[in-house]
């Protein structure tokens, strides 16, 4: 998610100030996947603020930080807010100051800054919960293509909330734009929409692609339901050796299901086949998310 520079920038990642401070990134509360998202965007080098930070001098650092916010400079009111946020560098947690910096930052396009302010007003911090607040933020975040972002978007069309009618054919679409920037729990709900129909044509070959892809990433559900399908012969041809394989993978996470799979395919394979099918699963090398 990056995003291109102003005048004076080149790429670096602002999260080696939350490094830094050993902090982690704004929750999202409409986002349900283990994924964490680490946001990057672009600036020439660090500004004085992060590198004074990084030295331990919190004090100079705000000072500067608050100078420039107070300015109109959107990174920093981003950064401020976000310190805000997690209560760091010797600022008090306050949820309301970290909605106003957001707010201030977002309101100049900053697509960082936009999502935060949705996950804010979706989990109601420092601010009534509102959902229309929310949903209104996210989609600016997801038209300038921020994946998480466009994950939400499809929860809130599938869902119906934040006053957004329900409607699977756009969730579907804000689905497969996430899905293609290779954000997981998008691609394993593509999967989940091409196998029911919901929103596009019903097509088990679809499915299956999209579920081999979250699969891959180390996606349970996703490896779950790949196991399925080759069991079923549903969107590929029957292969008992890769439906073993693939609960194999599962399993390894302790996954209760993956493990039942493991105990109903023996019936149906020679012990070569499970041999060959643990095998190839310990090439891939995948682990469970």
């Amino acid at each position: 998610m990056l995003r291109k520079s102003s005048k004076n920038h080149t790429v670096i990642c602002i999260f080696l100030l939350i490094f830094a401070l050993g902090l982690a990134c704004a929750p999202c509360k409409a986002e349900t996947d283990n994924q964490k998202s680490f946001f990057r965007y672009s600036i020439t080098a660090k500004p004085d603020y992060v590198l004074t930070l990084e030295r331990g001098d919190y004090k100079s650092a705000i000072k500067e930080m608050r100078s420039l916010a107070d300015k109109g400079d959107p990174y920093a009111q981003y950064d401020l807010g976000l310190l805000y946020f997690r209560g760091a560098a010797g600022l008090t947690q306050n949820y309301k100051e970290a909605e106003k910096w957001w707010r201030k930052a977002a309101d100049q396009g900053l697509a960082e800054a936009q999502y935060d302010l949705s996950t804010i007003y979706g989990a109601g911090k420092g601010v009534p919960q509102n959902y229309r607040e929310a949903s209104k933020w996210t989609r600016k975040a997801a038209e300038q293509n921020v994946s998480i972002a466009q994950y939400n978007l499809a929860k809130f069309y599938e869902e119906g909330l934040g006053g957004i009618v329900q409607d699977y054919k756009e969730a579907a679409k804000w689905y497969r734009k996430a899905a293609e920037q290779g954000y997981v729990n998008a691609q394993h709900n593509l999967g989940v929409y091409y196998q029911k129909g919901f929103g596009v044509e019903q097509n088990y070959r679809e499915s299956v692609k999209w579920y081999r892809k979250a699969a891959e990433q180390g996606y349970v559900n996703s490896q779950l339901m790949l196991g399925d399908k080759y069991m079923t012969g549903k969107g590929v041809s029957r292969d008992y050796v890769q439906a073993y394989k693939w609960f194999y993978i599962a399993a390894q996470t302790g996954d209760k299901l993956a493990q039942q799979g493991l105990e109903i395919l023996p019936k149906y394979m020679t012990e070569r086949q499970i041999a060959e099918a643990i095998k190839l699963a310990k090439e891939e090398k995948i682990t469970g998310k």
